[in-house]
């Protein structure tokens, strides 16, 4: 079975290094995953979203160097 893995806030917030208010800008940008409801009002992402989305990050600081 394939699990995954849901994460809240505060383990977004430790895994990017990055605020509250920067990831929810981000998301509505685009430029982040989207939270989904759980729950009725708990937000979480897939932790498997999460680092992809620094791997990327990543990916693109190197192409820069």
């Amino acid at each position: 079975m394939n699990q995954r893995k849901v994460i809240q806030l505060p383990s977004v917030k430790e895994l990017t290094s990055l605020s509250r208010t920067t990831i929810l800008r981000l998301a509505k940008k685009g430029d982040f995953p989207k939270p989904f409801k759980i729950a009725g009002r708990t937000n979480v992402w897939l932790e498997s979203d999460v680092i992809n989305y620094i791997s990327e990050c990543m990916n693109e600081k190197g192409d820069e160097l």
